[in-house]
C-alpha cells in the first residue's frame, strides 16, 4: 500500500491533515512502499483575480517540479469560489527542504518566484473565511 499523508501548509493558508492508504494501482508510481507527502493550500480569491492567481500558482507549482523535487501540483475550484491547491512531494523530507527558511517567501527563492508567491498571496481575499470542513466517511473503497 501507498501511504499518502495530507497536510494543509501554514505557508499562506489554514491547516488541515489526512492520511490515507492507496492501493499501488490508484497512483503511477514504481514502488509499491513509498509515501507521498501532500500539501494542500486553500482560499478566497479576491474579485477580478482568477488569471493573476492562476498564473502565478502554475509559476511556482512548475518552478517546485522542475527545480525542487515535488511531483506535481493540482488546481481546484468549488462551486462556491474556494480554490484549493495541492502540491505532491516523494516525501516531507524532500517538501520541507524545498522551502529554505521559514518565511515565505523565502529570499533564497529566485526573485520571479518569490514575486509570483507574493502574488498568489496577493490575489487571496482575507475578509472571506474559509469553511471548517466536518466529514464522516460513509464509504472507503481505498
Amino acid at each position: 500500500m501507498i501511504k499518502i499523508l495530507i497536510l494543509l501548509s501554514s505557508f499562506l493558508f489554514t491547516r488541515f491533515a489526512l492520511q490515507a492508504e492507496i492501493h499501488p494501482n490508484q497512483l503511477h508510481t514504481k514502488e509499491s512502499s513509498q509515501i507521498m507527502f501532500a500539501v494542500i493550500y486553500q482560499g478566497y480569491l479576491k474579485p477580478n483575480r482568477e488569471n493573476e492567481y492562476q498564473e502565478a500558482w502554475n509559476k511556482v507549482a512548475q518552478f517546485f517540479i522542475q527545480k525542487r523535487g515535488a511531483l506535481g501540483s493540482c488546481l481546484h475550484r468549488t462551486s462556491d469560489g474556494l480554490w484549493v491547491a495541492y502540491s505532491r512531494w516523494p516525501n516531507k523530507e524532500t517538501r520541507d527542504n524545498s522551502w529554505p527558511g521559514d518565511s515565505a517567501p523565502s529570499e533564497e527563492l529566485p526573485y520571479e518566484i518569490r514575486n509570483a508567491v507574493l502574488t498568489i498571496k496577493d490575489c487571496l481575499d482575507p475578509d472571506r473565511k474559509i469553511p471548517d470542513i466536518c466529514m464522516e466517511v460513509i464509504n472507503d473503497l481505498l
